[in-house]
């Protein structure tokens, strides 16, 4: 096991990405990945699976942030485009961060681990502590609806109008 400093220092911008993806609030965020990095070291001892360690944090991160969420009762609801946080890698297109972002959080958070941390199903799964088949349709279900988010708008017929074709 790598040394607890260095250990931190290369999980915190995930942890926080993760967390700000749940709460949609700086402060928060911080909050919850500084909890979570205080649950690492608390447990790092006890870890057997050095490849286990990445999924069981990034399901620390996600509880600590539903637990803020709760204590604040937030509804979790979409932010503005200011306030963005993930940035899926190759991807500059400002209208697909903002889709992702109206995302429920419920299809949000599979589709971040999926594109964005390149995780598996079963990885997914794990971090979230639902099936791997409530994984699969929450990515289909969130795909759907990117694709429909990002559909240009339908183009009006021009009904009534005659065309001379002399």
């Amino acid at each position: 096991m790598e040394p607890s400093e260095e250990l931190l220092e290369r999980l915190w911008p995930d942890a926080y990405r993760i967390a700000y993806s749940v709460l949609r609030d700086h402060a928060a965020a911080e909050d919850a990945a500084q909890e979570a990095c205080a649950a690492l070291l608390r447990s790092l001892h006890t870890l057997r699976d050095e490849r286990a360690l990445r999924t069981w944090f990034y399901r620390v991160v996600v509880n600590e942030s539903r637990t803020i969420a709760r204590c604040r009762h937030d509804e979790l609801s979409p932010l503005d485009a200011q306030k963005l946080a993930v940035d899926p890698p190759g991807i500059d297109d400002l209208d697909l961060r903002h889709a992702i972002e109206r995302l429920p959080v419920t299809q949000r958070l599979p589709i971040i681990f999926h594109y964005h941390y390149g995780l598996r199903d079963q990885e997914i799964a794990g971090i979230l502590g639902i099936s791997h088949a409530a994984v699969r349709v929450r990515l289909f279900q969130a795909r759907r609806a990117l694709k429909r988010a990002l559909q240009p708008p339908p183009v009006e017929s021009e009904r009534g109008v005659c065309h001379d074709a002399t």
